[in-house]
């Protein structure tokens, strides 16, 4: 569920929808549609899968060409109490913050957005997968 773009419309409330190429795998692509601000109500940005490890692992980058750099890893293990330990990692360019709010951010500021948003992403996703049991 964590590793299908498909389905972070659910769980990333910036995400209008996301088309994907096929299944999961090393190098399936994907186009992710996002409300980036009110002054950019849909970005499109494309991605490909680039590490991929069942059950493990899954790396997206933002494809070549694409205005501004995204890295996102979701790794998976399983823990001491029979349940999946999640780390989302996420790395872009600060420059589609100036480019979405149409003014430079302090980084900062860029920084304390992005967690705040990451935890409540992983909240909200906390509960979808627990109520899928």
């Amino acid at each position: 569920y964590v590793a299908d773009l498909g389905k972070d419309r659910f769980w990333r409330s910036e995400v209008n929808g996301t088309s994907v190429d096929g299944p999961v795998g090393l190098g399936s692509r994907a186009l992710e549609d996002s409300r980036l601000s009110k002054r950019v109500p849909s970005f499109l940005r494309r991605l490909i899968c680039t590490e991929f490890v069942d059950q493990q692992l899954v790396e997206y980058r933002s494809a070549v060409g694409e205005p501004y750099f995204l890295r996102s890893v979701r790794t998976f293990r399983a823990n001491e109490r029979g349940g999946t330990f999640l780390t989302y990692h996420l790395e872009f360019d600060s420059a589609v913050v100036r480019f979405a709010l149409g003014f430079p951010m302090p980084r900062i500021i860029i920084n304390w957005v992005t967690r705040t948003a990451m935890r409540r992403y992983l909240k909200i996703l906390k509960g979808i997968l627990e109520s899928h049991g």
